[in-house]
């Protein structure tokens, strides 16, 4: 048998043993560490030469064993290079370090619609991926303080856009509710800059916000604000992973 048929043995071995040791491990919240994720690198490159991590590196094998996050964060990055290998997906950009890029998806662009004349219907939408970016960024899960979610305000969408020679910036933001427990309180300010005076016109602009389980629709004030009613963290958040599982879309409807 030819020395890359072993060697090829090898992998495919070292990289089924460690598949079934943690696939066999319940999920629960944790963090990576900065160390961590520095070693992530060289832990998948380790395995795709058929090292048997459990033997050479322990200490880095127990950790993936009891740190779900470093768990699925190290098979993912396997499983990529893997379908690369295999033709199955573009090559993961080369650098010193492992590459996550491919776990962020490209800012989709706003699905604009005329519905007639002078009436406009915007959509735009956040994937799992980007709102996942906005509530836990990495430096926030390096220092893993649980209090840092409670007092702060998340920027879900900052945009700007032209409508019939008018520029429109829509800011939909987003805190713990102080009203209402295991809830964001989401609150949405528009505002316009038009080409030419404008005469005060009793047409409405509607905004609606789609997030998993919770839908609502609102009338924007004469202000350019919205506030939306609290979303439950049931709706849009999977409570054994503790992490976002529905995509996020806000509607607007203006008169231009």
């Amino acid at each position: 048998m030819s020395t890359n048929r072993l060697d090829r043995g090898n992998q495919e071995n070292a990289i089924k043993r460690l598949a079934d040791d943690l696939a066999a491990i319940r999920p629960d919240k944790s963090f990576i560490s900065t160390e961590e994720d520095e070693m992530l690198s060289l832990m998948v490159d380790e395995t795709l030469k058929g090292v048997d991590l459990k033997t050479r590196y322990p200490a880095f094998y127990q950790k993936l064993l009891k740190n779900p996050a470093l768990r699925q964060a190290f098979m993912d990055i396997l499983e990529s290079l893997e379908n690369e290998k295999s033709g199955q997906m573009k090559p993961i950009p080369a650098g010193g370090r492992s590459s996550l890029a491919f776990l962020h998806r490209k800012a989709v662009q706003p699905n604009v619609e005329k519905i007639d004349e002078n009436h406009w219907q915007i959509t735009w939408q956040r994937t799992v991926e980007q709102l996942r970016s906005i509530f836990f960024p990495r430096e926030m899960v390096y220092r893993s303080d649980p209090e840092l979610f409670d007092d702060s305000w998340f920027i879900l969408l900052r945009e700007d856009f032209n409508l019939g020679g008018s520029v429109y910036s829509a800011l939909l933001e987003c805190g713990v509710s102080k009203e209402t427990e295991d809830a964001l309180s989401p609150l949405l300010s528009l505002a316009a800059t038009f080409e030419t005076p404008r005469l005060p016109s009793a047409s409405a602009v509607y905004a609606t916000l789609h997030w998993g389980a919770y839908h609502e629709k609102r009338q924007v004030t004469e202000e350019g604000r919205v506030k939306f009613p609290d979303i439950p963290f049931t709706l849009t958040f999977d409570p054994q992973s503790q992490s976002i599982v529905s995509e996020l879309d806000l509607t607007l409807e203006i008169d231009a």
